[in-house]
């Protein structure tokens, strides 16, 4: 296991609490009197544990073991995430600290970075564009591709997402609903200041086949007229760059899979 890694982001949560713990609750800056300092409370992001909708039989045939579908990025990610967890409700045992944790499910959208799948995906649709190889025939009069199930395999190929682990289901928020749900829970206060985690819900679920598909069909009039309009170099620059939740901050998702797919590409 990537102890190394863990310990790296747990010492960065760490030291975050130790500095709010060295600020009173109720201090005073400076000998003699000065202004009041409140100590502030920490928001931080987290991420869900593994569910069942991230096993998938394992190939083995009937009654066999089951594997968790989960990129190893994304295993440590929610092991890292556990780990704040715990330290953030152990200094608030130990030292009175308040916090908010924020789980995010599979976060998408435009100026994401290599190695997340929907950038990846992305990136192969415009690189497969700058060397056109459908025929005006395989086009709509809307410059959708008609042939999305063979561009979405190859999609998948390219980028390595194609076997098993691209039917998994997965949860699946768009970045501007994210950091919507940051702002909102910045301004939560949990009465009795007892530390609370939320999950950040769309409510939306996906397979990275699925998100495939849609990209496959409004990549080419998409991407195309961004090429066309702004150049390649800056559609390069573009790409790289729960209920609980909702009832307690008032925060709902607004952008549906589509519509956050098409503000990817677009």
């Amino acid at each position: 296991p990537p102890l190394f890694q863990l310990r790296q982001a747990s010492s960065s949560m760490e030291h975050l609490l130790a500095s709010i713990r060295g600020v009173p609750e109720d201090g005073v800056d400076g000998a003699g009197g000065g202004r009041q300092r409140r100590r502030p409370h920490l928001l931080y992001a987290s991420a869900p544990p593994p569910d069942p909708s991230d096993l998938v039989d394992s190939g083995g045939g009937g009654g066999g073991p089951r594997d968790v579908l989960l990129e190893e990025g994304e295993v440590y990610r929610r092991t890292a995430g556990a780990v704040d967890e715990l330290l953030a409700a152990t200094y608030h045992k130990t030292d009175g600290i308040y916090s908010v944790g924020l789980r995010f499910p599979t976060v998408y959208g435009p100026w994401g970075r290599e190695g997340n799948p929907d950038y990846d995906l992305a990136a192969a649709a415009a690189a497969r564009l700058r060397r056109p190889n459908l025929t005006d025939v395989d086009r709509n009069d809307d410059g959708r591709n008609d042939d999305d199930g063979g561009e979405a395999r190859q999609l998948l190929n390219a980028t390595g997402l194609l076997g098993p682990a691209s039917d998994a289901e997965r949860s699946v928020l768009f970045v501007d609903d994210a950091v919507e749900a940051i702002i909102a829970a910045m301004q939560y206060r949990r009465e009795g200041d007892e530390p609370v985690v939320f999950t950040a819900r769309s409510g939306e679920r996906t397979t990275w086949a699925a998100f495939a598909r849609t990209v496959a069909v409004h990549a080419s009039a998409l991407i195309r007229g961004a090429y066309d309009a702004r150049g390649g170099d800056a559609l390069e620059q573009r790409l790289s760059g729960g209920g609980r939740l909702r009832d307690s901050t008032g925060w709902a998702p607004r952008t549906c899979l589509k519509e956050g797919i098409l503000k990817l590409l677009g």
